[in-house]
């Protein structure tokens, strides 16, 4: 059963793909090996991708957070001189 078919990059012969699963395939004139990519691969690529900047963006937000939360433990502000006193210890 023929799936689909693509050209080889080496020949340009035409090769056929008969599984769905098969990610890998090879010319049987030249002999080249040909990666397969499914539309699924790159729909779960793309996904992976979207993730992984989420959690990038994220991290960025909590790292400014954790600065702010930093500042407000050490810093209080007097609200008779509407000043910032700097309360490190």
């Amino acid at each position: 059963m023929n799936i689909r078919s693509i050209q080889c990059p080496s020949c340009g012969s035409n090769l056929n793909v008969e599984s769905v699963n098969q990610s890998l395939i090879y010319c049987m004139y030249c002999g080249a090996s040909v990666s397969v990519e499914t539309n699924h691969n790159k729909g779960y690529d793309m996904e992976l991708g979207r993730l992984n900047a989420r959690a990038a963006r994220a991290d960025e937000i909590l790292a400014k957070i954790e600065k702010i939360k930093s500042v407000l433990t050490h810093t209080r502000i007097s609200y008779r001189t509407m000043k910032i006193i700097d309360i490190q210890t």
